[in-house]
């Protein structure tokens, strides 16, 4: 690729993005921004509509330009005659985002609201304060601006049990059609498709020469390679991802992109929506703050939340959707008395578990200069570490010993290797994760030692549940998040069992060729109990671990209004004019990285709407 000749004569408007990334990486980044147009068309996102130009009342009010509200808003703007207005609480993302490898580097800054759960002393004990950290995306493409880039869909029973609670039409042969709409993939079979909208594809491998001894290892504990796509994925592979010339492609450039010099799509940028407007059962409008100014908007068709899983709950409880009791506390009036909030459910994470490499040599003599030409790989050419996501995209779906459907994997592991004594990419993890002085200490010492390959362990179908509540009727007031991680004890047996499969991995005879040390001396621990112990490990895990940042469940669908908020049709029950259509939804947790399940279920949504209102115009 060659670089643009105008880079410096006409630099790119775009601000800096803040956090980790600015922090740990502050000559890179600026660098990045001397010459963003190089990154690609800042011009490529839609325009943001002034306050002066909103219409009073759209046809269809989007709140929401995350995973799912991105591809609602662009299926709707396909009907011609259909006027959709998009609110988005944050701007477009900064041109850092645009880059795999900075990642982790983009939490706690401007495109991430920045949550955290209320300390339980019970678990995240490593972490500031005790807490939880749960990052979520505020900037057009939501989550999927600031995410992993992972692109894993879930297992075939997940589905299949949504429609067996009497989800009709979201079992896997439903939904399989809408992930495939979506799809720009790399093979076109029983599984995947080509030509969607959205490019789903591995990274070149040019600086994955590891990985092969990662699946040779993965073979000796009797793991073969497969499509982690499929329908009942058991095994080893590199993910895809959500990527296009190595650079990130969130849901707002897939799917808002194409639709951005459409007459009937407006998005509102910078729009914090306070609450929704009903009258007689019904939602008439939304009510929302932009540049310091108070607005109403009506929706003479729908308005569809598509906020996400905190945010979401927290406008529907605002706006008198939720627990009567909760509600009325608050002196908020009820409209609907729904179990929103409850349901919460998310992945939990362990990092603890780090293997050195002591036969790889992985250590960077010149990191400054190293960094430098990382960058200059990246600007001209879309290659070198930059580009990439590194070892992370190798995944593996494993059974533990208490897993009673083997067809159904209970783990998720990723692969992160990290060079010895690493001062980027290391630091960045760690500090996105939040965690306390003496974590962070603890794993720069071990990755003195040596090359050290992180294994990233997550429980797939958790039995833990949590709530989300409002702290008050203010908007401006964050929502009070219980995660409740590790509350059921088979959560914590099933990991105790991952960590010890991880200990067998780093025996393998491959892995024993690569010198690795299983390290096991967290001094939190360690000082407590017998290393190697189930009582060691739960320590660590209560320390350590973490959520995978997957919250779904909170506005649940379900036939019976009694336990859930909306109806297979994600019509919110009780309440006329009104979907959530966003992870929210979930029943229960998909087995998988959740953005590829959000976005088919904005995919599907969006087709429910367009059943509902097309044959009657």
């Amino acid at each position: 690729m060659e670089a643009a000749s105008n880079c410096i004569q006409h630099p790119c408007p775009y601000p800096n993005a803040g956090g980790a990334a600015t922090v740990l990486f502050a000559g890179l980044v600026n660098a990045v921004l001397n010459a963003q147009c190089n990154l690609g068309n800042p011009a490529q996102y839609p325009k943001d509509v002034g306050g002066a130009l909103l219409l009073p009342e759209y046809d269809f009010i989007v709140i929401g330009a995350g995973s799912a509200g991105s591809v609602v808003a662009s299926r709707l703007t396909e009907e011609e005659k259909w006027n959709v207005l998009l609110l988005e609480a944050g701007d477009d993302p900064g041109m850092t985002t645009d880059i795999p490898a900075l990642a982790a580097g983009l939490q706690h800054g401007r495109e991430d609201w920045e949550l955290w759960a209320e300390a339980d002393g019970k678990t995240c004990l490593g972490m500031q304060g005790g807490k939880c950290y749960i990052p979520r995306g505020k900037a057009l493409g939501g989550s999927s601006s600031i995410n992993a880039l992972l692109y894993v869909r879930g297992n075939k029973h997940d589905y299949d049990d949504w429609e067996r609670t009497g989800n009709t039409g979201w079992g896997y042969e439903e939904v399989l059609k809408y992930f495939k709409k979506s799809e720009d993939g790399e093979v076109e079979d029983e599984f995947h498709a080509k030509g969607g909208l959205l490019s789903a594809k591995k990274y070149p491998t040019e600086q994955m020469k590891i990985i092969p001894h990662f699946f040779q290892a993965a073979k000796e504990m009797g793991y073969e390679k497969v499509d982690l796509n499929s329908a009942t994925p058991v095994g080893y592979d590199r993910l895809p991802s959500t990527q296009r010339n190595s650079e990130r492609l969130n849901t707002a450039k897939a799917f808002l992109t194409p639709a951005k010099d459409r007459d009937n799509l407006h998005v509102s940028k910078k729009s914090h929506v306070g609450k929704l407007r009903i009258e007689n059962g019904r939602v008439i409008g939304v009510e929302f703050e932009k540049d310091g100014n108070s607005h109403f908007v009506k929706a003479t068709k729908e308005v569809i939340l598509s906020a996400g899983s905190t945010n979401s709950p927290q406008i529907l409880m605002l706006s008198g959707i939720g627990p009567k009791e909760h509600l009325e506390e608050l002196g908020i009036q009820v409209h609907a008395d729904l179990p929103v909030g409850k349901n919460l459910q998310d992945h939990f994470m362990y990092s603890g578990v780090h293997l050195t490499l002591k036969n790889l040599n992985a250590k960077i003599p010149d990191p400054q200069a190293k960094m430098r030409d990382d960058l200059y790989q990246y600007l001209f050419y879309r290659r070198g570490d930059l580009a990439s996501f590194g070892t992370g995209d190798f995944t593996g779906f494993i059974n533990t010993p208490l897993n009673k459907d083997k067809s159904r994997p209970d783990i998720e592991i990723h692969h992160n290797l990290v060079p010895e004594d690493d001062q980027s990419s290391m630091p960045m993890w760690l500090h996105s994760q939040g965690y306390n002085k003496e974590t962070y200490l603890h794993f720069k010492q071990v990755n003195k030692k040596g090359a050290t390959l992180m294994l990233i362990i997550t429980l797939l179908r958790p039995k833990s549940v949590g709530e989300i509540k409002l702290k008050s009727a203010n908007i401006s007031d964050r929502p009070v998040i219980h995660a409740n991680l590790l509350n059921h004890e088979d959560d914590l047996k099933t990991m105790i069992e991952a960590i010890k499969y991880a200990k067998k991995f780093a025996e393998t005879p491959t892995m024993k060729a690569l010198g690795t040390e299983f390290e096991d001396d967290y001094k939190p621990c360690s000082n407590k109990h017998e290393i190697g112990s189930d009582e060691y490990y739960e320590c660590c895990l209560r320390h350590i671990g973490a959520t995978l940042y997957h919250p779904v469940g909170t506005c649940k669908m379900g036939p019976d209004s009694s336990d859930s908020v909306v109806d297979p049709e994600l019509k919110v029950h009780g309440v006329k004019g009104l979907r959530v259509v966003d992870a929210s939804i979930m029943p229960k947790i998909v087995s998988a990285n959740t953005n590829a399940a959000a976005i088919m279920i904005g995919e599907r949504g969006a087709d429910f709407v367009k059943k509902d209102w097309a044959p009657s115009e």
